[in-house]
């Protein structure tokens, strides 16, 4: 039986369901903020766990979720659960961030949105929030849903859903699940629904109505993305890691066309602020503020005090840049 994630499931994209069932390896790896945002749903799942994490002093507590607490009888994070919905053509699959289940039988579900410009009210959001309700709604159970903004530390009810909604919820997700396979089993070329959900989409290099990137124009960044996500899936960042610590050039990478591709040092600038506002201060000159890194290295070529503020220290980064003769040897 075919089977499809939640995420996929709701949005209005037939390539994006298409691939998605057909399981075609993506394209791209996860975007900083996806993976900055996996971060915050786990370390918030901790804290209803009580389990302590330094990182979360960096977010507003969650006042509003742990006073709904009130003596849950469970508490199920996605790191828990995995839901599979089979009353469908597909199967699909759910990942509630947060369960709150009470004596009564009735749940709370609480989506977590870490994006800055998330918003609560956001169709496609609701639409999720619905499909994780359907999975208690058809058991007879209430449910209120709710999305949080970590961010913002504030708690946004969006829906009180009974029987009455399950019957419409379970209308929507009947037909979704009918389109989807007509569009799996159809030869005809798939449609697109390009919008800002586009730079997440796991098959965005190769779609030719991706509106935030024209790399399937370019051969040699279309090829670099393919090799840095295989890259980085393999064992090479821990064979570079290894070469950092020994001091010595890269390798692997690759020379196409006279272009490297691959992971290369780079020198990360650390500047301890206080000693270089005190730097300042002694030398008389305006400090590089927020820092402008030209203006910064200006000043510590000319003045010793202000070179001793900056721990310079390497780092990873991929790059795509014209191969040096001896790489091309």
């Amino acid at each position: 039986m075919y089977r499809i994630r939640t995420t996929q499931f709701i949005h209005e994209c037939e390539r994006l369901w298409k691939k998605s069932v057909n399981k075609d390896k993506v394209e791209v790896l996860p975007a900083p903020e996806g993976q900055e945002g996996t971060r915050v749903h786990k370390l918030l799942e901790n804290l209803l766990k009580n389990i302590d994490d330094e990182y979360l002093l960096q977010f507003p507590n969650p006042i509003d979720i742990l006073n709904m607490m009130n003596s849950p009888d469970a508490v199920e994070t996605n790191i828990e659960e995995e839901y599979i919905i089979r009353d469908f053509p597909l199967e699909i699959v759910a990942h509630p961030d947060i369960n709150i289940i009470f004596k009564d039988k009735s749940v709370n579900i609480i989506d977590t949105k870490t994006g800055f410009w998330a918003r609560p009210d956001d169709p496609l959001y609701i639409k999720q929030t619905e499909v994780y309700a359907y999975i208690f709604l058809r058991e007879g159970r209430p449910v209120n849903t709710f999305i949080y903004k970590p961010t913002i530390a504030k708690l946004f009810n969006v829906e009180h859903l009974d029987e009455m909604s399950r019957i419409s919820i379970k209308a929507w997700m009947s037909e979704r699940a009918e389109r989807i396979m007509k569009v799996v089993s159809s030869k005809k070329k798939p449609k697109t629904n390009p919008g800002v959900d586009c730079k997440y989409c796991p098959y965005s290099v190769s779609c030719p109505d991706n509106p935030f990137s024209d790399i399937e124009k370019d051969p040699v960044k279309y090829l670099s993305e393919i090799i840095k996500r295989d890259a980085t899936l393999s064992q090479m960042k821990k064979i570079a890691r290894e070469h950092i610590k020994k001091s010595r050039p890269l390798d692997p990478y690759y020379i196409i066309n006279g272009t490297f591709i691959g992971f290369d040092i780079q020198d990360i600038n650390n500047v301890d602020k206080e000693l270089y506002i005190k730097a300042c201060k002694k030398e008389k000159i305006e400090p590089a503020w927020s820092v402008d890194l030209i203006k910064f290295r200006k000043q510590a070529k000319l003045y010793d005090s202000v070179a001793n503020c900056n721990n310079i220290t390497q780092n990873l980064k991929w790059k795509i840049r014209k191969a040096s003769p001896e790489e091309e040897e």
